[in-house]
């Protein structure tokens, strides 16, 4: 029982810590002010001015492999090979990861939307936080560690 508990109360830990930094963040008035937001905004279009040069349509491409099809045809094969290779229990706990994931983060999208004020035209609505493209990369990059 020893063994279970401490991976389960890293993940609690986790947990609340995301919780801990998404009330300060977002529900925290203090913290909502207009100097974080133009940073916020200036740093993200920043990023979003990188995609005129050489190789983003690769980064592009990298990021449609984890829409929901062809995610599963990654996380399906991952499974598969696992199968195939007779270690049912990993296949079954990788399995249960990428579902979990993913069945969780579609579940706190639209609990953990906001509106953003400034300015007018970013919103973080339920396709914002958290991402499924992450939590899909994330969620395949540990069913391969396991």
């Amino acid at each position: 029982m020893g063994v279970i508990r401490r991976p389960l109360s890293g993940a609690v830990a986790c947990a609340l810590l995301a919780a801990l930094i998404y009330v300060a963040v977002v529900k925290t008035p203090a913290l909502q002010s207009t100097t974080l937001q133009h940073a916020d905004v200036r740093v993200l279009e920043g990023f979003m001015g990188l995609w005129g040069l050489p190789g983003t349509s690769l980064a592009d491409d990298f990021i449609r492999l984890f829409n929901p099809g062809p995610f599963a045809v990654l996380s399906g094969s991952l499974v598969i090979a696992a199968l195939v290779a007779k270690r049912y229990r990993q296949a079954a706990l990788a399995f249960t990861v990428m579902l979990g994931a993913g069945v969780t983060t579609q579940f706190l999208k639209p609990l953990l939307a906001v509106q953003r004020e400034y300015p007018v035209w970013h919103f973080m609505g339920p396709e914002a936080y958290p991402s499924g493209h992450t939590t899909a990369v994330m969620s395949l990059a540990l069913a391969l560690v396991i």
